[in-house]
């Protein structure tokens, strides 16, 4: 308590008796100018009877027959000669130790200032001190005592803890049920990307609550605690309705979101007036109230509306297009943990290693075989070891690359250099600036004596020559660059040239599939799988534009061969799955139920378009027709990113 100028410190020393605690109360180290007082006064411990015990007899011992002495004196004055017995009786009596426990009187007088918790017995000593001296007092009477042998604080120190307890309570149960509304966001909504996406917003908009209310200066309560957690619950709401608007939109391609939107600002709306008033309010608890109101549903509607769809439209869209594959969590870890691999072990491994094997030892042909060996290693083990892709090699002509050739490849991904690269460790590759001078393999690619294309033809032609000597066949990509769309691009007659003037053969090596896994518009790894079939060497005879313009319908129509032997159903279906995802719970099981079905053999039934979509991808030369009797069906159905042109759907009314 505190009083006028004065402020009250308590001291509580605990024991396992209340001899203990009062034990730890009188060896309580004492600032200086502070008496003992109260209770560990009062009542002595047996430790300090002991004390007191000692010095009385030591006293006595000092003065023997002090008891007759003082009788004597007292006759010699004309006292009676009773007048002194009780001094007497004092000084001749037997004395021992008390438990206080057992000093009954005593110990009910001070009842007030003794807790009994647990077993366990605490003191408390009561000290006033000037309201100016009071914080110093705590302080030095902290530090005068042992560590943990007293608890020193006033009354403002307990309000102080309650609030801090409140706080840590309120901070728990917020991490408890975030945790629960997580979870069934996970289960309602099916995949963990939409649960993330629907509570995301409530995170960062709950950082924005605190930050705006500390900027405001408006302090928790116990009541406001309440609301802002009725506010965290509403924000929830209102984020799922939104998603789920989008999850129609995208499934159905009907414009809903406006309409959920509306609903949404009429309910905070609502919500201002009702409670938001009481801004205005005079008592400070009240507005309080009012103004945590505000700033928390400005902010939860702002999330709300806001950050789901942008984050949604990135995961589904890109340049205002479906994405064939939407983005996953599984895509963005694959990724970047396999990038990650790539960049780390190139940066500090293999250019670090290439540098000081060029500087080390002679150069000589057989190191600079040994180094194209260690690339081709490296990158049949990046090939093989990459997630959710396999890998087949088809060599019907028994190619051994013993020979030199000019190798000339169509160029679907990035994953067409290592491709080519594994195939054999004698092989060159004409390569673009980008790759000559890029920082993470550059120095791989110059020692292994790539050639960078921007340097001329002419300027070339005798390196290309040597290298062939050399027992090297020289790997050409004719188009270029990467193909947008998987499909086999212009064809420039620089490898068709190079071959005839070094009169070599002409080696065409055919890739499927790296256009699937990872697109030149998209930067994300897809399941699939690679084939790499090498063909029959030929000489170049006649006129290059004619045999160039020949090559690419080589080209075209032996990569159509490849196609139409890899695709089927099977090859299809991860595609197809995806199809179907973030377009409701719902939609997604019975796309993954209807495929399991198709697997097992069994008649499965037009459903949502599944089997159909994967007939018409797999059997691109057929036409597929089908009619819906079930018209939200048929808007899922129809609604799908890679829907081909062989696929045609139509809705009948039933009746």
């Amino acid at each position: 308590e505190s009083g006028g100028d004065t402020r009250v410190v308590y001291v509580v020393n605990e024991g396992g008796t209340l001899d203990e605690a009062l034990a730890k109360a009188q060896s309580q180290p004492r600032v200086e100018g502070v008496a003992l007082s109260g209770l560990p006064s009062l009542l002595p411990s047996v430790a300090q009877q002991e004390e007191r015990l000692r010095l009385w007899e030591a006293f006595i011992d000092r003065h023997p027959g002090l008891d007759k002495e003082v009788m004597q004196k007292s006759a010699h004055h004309g006292f009676t000669s009773n007048a002194f017995s009780p001094f007497c009786s004092t000084v001749q009596a037997a004395y021992k130790v008390v438990d206080p426990a057992d000093m009954c009187e005593l110990a009910k007088l001070c009842s007030n200032y003794i807790l009994d918790i647990d077993g366990k017995v605490a003191v408390v000593e009561p000290l006033r001190r000037p309201e100016a001296e009071a914080d110093e007092f705590k302080e030095s009477m902290r530090q005068a005592s042992p560590e943990g042998s007293s608890c020193v604080f006033d009354i403002g120190d307990t309000g102080s803890s309650l609030v801090k307890a409140l706080s840590d309570d309120f901070n728990y149960i917020l991490y408890v049920c975030g945790f629960v509304v997580f979870f069934f966001l996970w289960l309602s909504m099916g995949c963990i990307e939409l649960a993330l996406l629907s509570f995301a917003p409530l995170t960062v908009g709950w950082l924005w609550i605190l930050g705006l209310m500390d900027l405001a200066g408006v302090k928790f309560n116990i009541v406001n605690i309440i609301l802002a957690t009725f506010i965290f619950g509403q924000g929830d709401d209102y984020t799922i309705f939104i998603t789920e608007g989008l999850m129609y939109e995208y499934a159905t391609g009907r414009k809903r979101l406006k309409s959920y939107r509306r609903s949404v600002l009429l309910s905070a709306v609502l919500m201002f007036i009702g409670i938001g008033v009481l801004v205005f309010a005079k008592h400070p608890a009240m507005r309080s109230l009012g103004e945590v109101a505000v700033i928390g549903m400005a902010t939860v509607i702002g999330m709300a509306c806001y950050v789901p769809p942008a984050i949604y439209r990135w995961m589904t869209t890109k340049g205002g297009k479906r994405r064939e594959y939407p983005i996953t969590l599984k895509r963005i870890v694959l990724t970047t943990g396999t990038l990650g691999v790539y960049g780390v072990v190139s940066l500090f491994v293999v250019t670090p290693f290439t540098v000081i094997y060029k500087i080390v030892g002679k150069d000589s042909e057989e190191k600079r075989l040994r180094f194209h060996k260690m690339l081709c290693g490296l990158m049949k083990a990046g090939i093989k070891l990459l997630p959710g892709v396999k890998y087949e090699l088809e060599n019907p002509s028994g190619e051994t690359f013993a020979k030199p050739a000019v190798i000339v490849a169509n160029h679907q991904s990035h994953l067409d250099l290592p491709l080519i690269i594994m195939q054999h460790p004698k092989l060159v590759i004409l390569t673009n600036n980008w790759v000559w001078h890029n920082p993470l393999y550059g120095a791989v690619i110059r020692y292994a004596e790539y050639y960078p294309v921007s340097r001329g033809y002419e300027a070339g032609l005798d390196d290309m020559r040597r290298l062939i000597e050399r027992g090297y066949s020289i790997v050409v990509f004719p188009e270029g660059t990467r193909s947008p769309d998987g499909k086999v691009g212009r064809f420039q007659r620089g490898a068709v040239q190079l071959a005839k003037d070094l009169e070599v053969d002409l080696l065409p090596i055919y890739m499927h599939g790296a256009y699937e896994v990872m697109p030149k518009k998209d930067l994300l790894l897809r399941e699939g799988k690679l084939t790499v079939r090498i063909g029959e060497r030929r000489r170049v005879e006649g006129d290059c534009r004619l045999y160039n313009k020949q090559l690419r319908e080589d080209f075209v129509e032996e990569l159509e061969k490849m196609a139409a032997r890899i695709e089927d159903e099977k090859y299809f279906e991860k595609k197809v799955r995806y199809q179907y995802m973030y377009k409701g719970r719902e939609i997604g099981l019975r796309c993954r139920k209807a495929l399991r079905k198709w697997r097992r053999g069994e008649e499965v039934s037009l459903g949502q378009g599944e089997i159909a979509l994967l007939k018409a991808l797999a059997h691109k030369d057929e036409e597929f027709h089908y009619t819906f009797e079930d018209k939200d069906d048929y808007m899922v159905a129809s609604n799908v990113a890679c829907l081909p042109q062989n696929l045609h759907y139509e809705y009948k009314e039933q009746g």
